[in-house]
């Protein structure tokens, strides 16, 4: 992944809790930035995002073509002040929140290259194929913030569907309290077979039977991608355990039976 700087702040996303904003990064390509601090794991930093760049990388790991190219994105003194000259006065509010998450960001973030033409995907023409790819990433990496009303998934002007928007795996980042809390020896080997679908999830129907695809990745191999991810995001210190729940869960039938 390239580091590139923020050029051009073009605005701040309609949609998204934390708030992204799109932005013209030095290559003259737009992304939609992902800021360290973006209040989804509480006042933890860095949580949201780690999970989401890791996501990314496992998909291409396992060959998942339908995402975005991602890059990270410098948050410099030089763009928090721009990012103040433009907001700084701003009577909106998701504004206002994206300034305070800028400013608590600097480092590396990340950047998710920007899909023109494209709109929230809300059809029911989805290839069996796309439904299998997205139910075993959801699977994997305990996802379940993609319902009908909030699919996560963009439908480019070439008709292709992307998935996107991987801040709420781990089960909306609250697996990370459970691992970090006293219980954790108890815990983490209930979560190797937990099966983490709820009522709303969008493919709900197609989960039991889904054919799991064949691609089991190595506790190891999990930790060499997690030590490509910047060293000062904080969920590097539970590597470990991360990389032990992914290893296990990936390829595993089980996950997939109530």
């Amino acid at each position: 992944m390239r580091q590139l700087h923020i050029n051009e702040i073009k605005e701040v996303t309609s949609y998204g809790n934390s708030c992204p904003v799109v932005i013209k990064a030095d290559d003259n390509a737009t992304y939609v930035l992902k800021t360290r601090a973006d209040g989804t794991n509480g006042e933890k930093d860095d949580y949201g995002i780690f999970m989401e760049t890791l996501s990314y990388k496992l998909l291409n790991t396992f060959g998942f073509k339908n995402i975005p190219t991602i890059e990270y994105l410098i948050i410099d003194d030089d763009f928090i002040e721009d990012a103040t000259f433009r907001f700084g006065n701003s009577t909106n509010e998701r504004e206002q929140t994206a300034l305070r998450n800028i400013k608590q960001s600097k480092g590396l973030n990340l950047g998710v290259k920007w899909i023109d033409n494209s709109e929230k995907y809300m059809g029911t023409d989805l290839s069996k194929e796309f439904k299998k790819e997205t139910i075993n990433y959801d699977g994997y990496l305990m996802n379940t913030d993609r319902n009908k009303s909030n699919p996560n998934i963009l439908c480019g002007k070439d008709a292709k569907k992307y998935l996107i928007d991987f801040g709420g795996a781990f089960e909306t980042l609250s697996t990370f309290d459970d691992i970090e809390g006293e219980a954790s020896l108890f815990i983490i080997p209930a979560l190797y077979d937990k099966f983490c679908f709820d009522n709303d999830y969008l493919l709900l129907d197609n989960v039991q039977g889904v054919t799991t695809i064949k691609n089991k990745i190595l506790k190891d191999e999990i930790i060499e991608l997690i030590d490509e991810l910047p060293q000062e995001w904080e969920p590097h210190k539970l590597k470990e355990e991360i990389a032990d729940i992914l290893s296990r869960r990936v390829g595993n039938k089980e996950i997939f039976k109530k």
